[in-house]
């Protein structure tokens, strides 16, 4: 496993920008980090690594995106491996085996995407005042994790899961527009 510094460098020199993080945390430890622009020198070893987004009309040309999997079923690596295009720049921790991927983009646009509960299933995690972070970081313990995910999901299951939420929210939608309209959506059938 590579050292904290030694991250930050590997970043650095793929022209990432890099915050400090204090250690166990995902709280960066300057106030105005957005701002800012960090060496390897504002690291200490203990400390967690975030990489910082910048805006789609910011003049640096290495623009990441990061793709937060917030939902258990996209966190599934063979789910991801179908869905995403491929990328080095993916982590995870036990019980998540994919939670980031990061992409480059020419025009960066933050987007969230909740489900019925109004709980993210992903986010694209772009903009000046926004932070991921990255290996070698640690947040949680892997119990943690695992007790909120309980176990692994086979891709079949992922598969379930994304039809479940895209027919309640289809649902909805239809239930909320025909309402809008002054029908009684009880007294139709979708075919």
């Amino acid at each position: 496993p590579q050292g904290v510094k030694e991250a930050v460098h590997s970043y650095v020199s793929k022209g990432w920008y890099v915050v400090p993080l204090r250690a166990g945390t995902k709280r960066p430890y300057h106030k105005d980090w957005q701002k800012k622009v960090f060496t390897v020198e504002d690291f200490k070893e203990d400390d967690n690594v975030g990489l910082k987004f910048v805006d789609a009309d910011d003049p640096r040309s290495v623009k990441l995106v990061s793709v937060d999997l917030d939902c258990a079923e996209l966190a599934n690596i063979e789910v991801f491996k179908k869905l995403f295009p491929g990328t080095s720049a993916a982590w995870g921790r036990a019980g998540k085996m994919i939670s980031q991927a990061l992409y480059v983009s020419a025009q960066p646009s933050y987007l969230v995407f909740k489900d019925h509960a109004n709980e993210v299933i992903l986010e694209l995690r772009v903009g000046a005042d926004k932070q991921s972070m990255a290996p070698p970081s640690v947040w949680r313990s892997d119990a943690e994790i695992e007790a909120k995910t309980g176990r692994a999901i086979a891709p079949e299951e992922a598969a379930e899961g994304f039809l479940r939420i895209a027919n309640e929210s289809m649902a909805e939608a239809i239930k909320k527009i025909s309402i809008q309209r002054g029908y009684n959506p009880t007294e139709y059938a979708l075919v």
